[in-house]
């Protein structure tokens, strides 16, 4: 057994059983989960409640069996596997524990922890307890508090409020968190354009037309970019993957989950990420260019008094960066869908629909 198997094993191995689409631990106690259900909702997720709970009780009672089981060397109330590994969310202990797969390169693993345990330090994220590289796993906070769900109602008015009160005081303090760094234009696109061409080229054989019509999508933004005068850009500290359901409101503030893909990104590129995200759930009405206008001069106006360098930037080329977000974007969907481009293409369409809406209005969406 090589060295990634052994760090799997432990004294005790702990069974997680798949009950309603969601995996629970076996050894845990059904009436202290009973208990969080009824009187501490906001600890557990909304799959939570008195039907699991019976369902987890016939399968610690083996009047059930599932044919989904997991082995992990972490105890915990539920788990959630990922492409890299495992989540172990426990509520009694207040705790995730990030588990890596066995296939994942150990430098991989050396960068995500060094990089959670960074980011663990400011006040929007969650800390981090404890890590072991050689383990394979690191440790964090488990963030009480309402989900992105519930702050992002469907009435357009009132996801604007809560994006005002919630979200853009969030989206300033990461732009803010570490000093921006500058990159010309050309510079910035030819980049993109390499390894996407490169990704592109690497599933042309099997998916021919859907990666057809993700190139062309492509090319026409870089075609908008062409025509752009050379420009200075400011990449900033970023999530990588900004959305609703990876913020919470919680007594102590804002609070923002998964932090495994952060990165420096582009100026706007948390920002555009939050509201198609939105336009992918459906949630609220499809054309949302008015309202990404309203909140591009609110961020703008914000960062007037914190950062009039990055405002000043932002108010004359916001067009440009959500035109690199889309190259940014697509990059990372090729790269986490490799499989399965037709996932790529629902991202695509949204954001052809978009500039659509723009060129139909005559609007740039400018800051």
């Amino acid at each position: 057994m090589d060295q990634r198997a052994r760090c799997w094993k432990n004294v005790t191995d702990y069974h997680y059983v798949k009950i309603k689409g969601h995996f629970l631990c076996l050894r845990q106690n059904p009436v202290l989960l009973a208990w969080a259900v009824l009187f501490r909702s906001d600890f557990i997720p909304v799959f939570f409640n008195l039907k699991t709970i019976a369902a987890l009780i016939a399968h610690q009672l083996r009047l059930k069996q599932s044919r989904s089981v997991l082995t992990l060397p972490v105890s915990g109330t539920w788990c959630l596997p990922l492409r890299s590994g495992h989540k172990v969310f426990d509520i009694r202990c207040k705790k995730v524990t990030k588990l890596f797969s066995p296939t994942v390169d150990d430098a991989q693993v050396e960068q995500e922890i060094k990089r959670v345990a960074e980011v663990g330090a400011y006040d929007f994220t969650p800390s981090v307890y404890r890590w072991s590289v050689t383990g394979r796993w690191y440790e964090e906070e488990y963030v009480f508090g309402v989900s992105g769900a519930d702050i992002a109602p469907h009435d357009p008015a009132a996801f604007m409020e809560s994006y005002y009160k919630n979200i853009e005081p969030c989206l300033e303090k990461m732009i803010l968190a570490k000093q921006p760094r500058q990159m010309d234009l050309y510079a910035a696109v030819e980049l993109l354009i390499e390894r996407t061409t490169r990704l592109l080229s690497e599933l042309e054989d099997r998916w021919p037309a859907e990666i057809e019509t993700i190139r062309e999508f492509a090319d026409s933004i870089v075609q908008k970019l062409a025509n752009q005068r050379q420009a200075p850009l400011f990449k900033v500290f970023s999530h990588g993957d900004f959305h609703l359901y990876n913020v919470f409101v919680t007594a102590d503030g804002v609070r923002v989950i998964d932090w495994e893909g952060i990165d420096r990104q582009f100026l706007l590129s948390d920002f555009y990420n939050y509201f198609f995200s939105q336009l992918w759930v459906g949630d609220i009405r499809t054309d949302l260019t008015t309202e990404v206008g309203e909140a591009l001069a609110s961020l703008q106006a914000r960062l007037q008094i914190s950062a009039p360098g990055l405002a000043g930037n932002m108010a004359e080329l916001a067009p440009v960066y959500r035109w690199l977000f889309y190259l940014e974007r697509i990059d990372a969907l090729i790269t986490v869908f490799h499989s399965d481009p037709p996932k790529t293409l629902v991202w695509v369409d949204i954001y052809r629909k978009f500039e659509n809406l723009c060129a139909e209005k005559q609007v740039l969406l400018r800051a």
